[in-house]
């Protein structure tokens, strides 16, 4: 819910910003409703690889992601 709330907001700003500019909002699939882009990064961070929540070139550019994180760590 914070998601669509933040994107009704950026709407909001962006039509205070440009009358004539629309906005229009996807409502996903139910499975993925309550996942968010940060949850997702924050569960692939701490050690789940394998997931169906992203395409594969998501879950490709998690893993570069993961890995540039463990070796700032080391």
């Amino acid at each position: 819910v914070s998601d669509f709330e933040h994107e009704f907001q950026m709407a909001q700003m962006n039509r205070y910003l440009d009358s004539k500019l629309e906005t229009i909002f996807l409502m996903p699939n139910e499975k993925y409703f309550y996942t968010s882009s940060t949850l997702i990064k924050q569960v692939h961070l701490h050690g789940e690889r394998e997931t169906d929540l992203v395409p594969p070139n998501v879950l490709e550019a998690l893993c570069d992601l993961r890995e540039r994180m463990t070796m700032q760590e080391d």
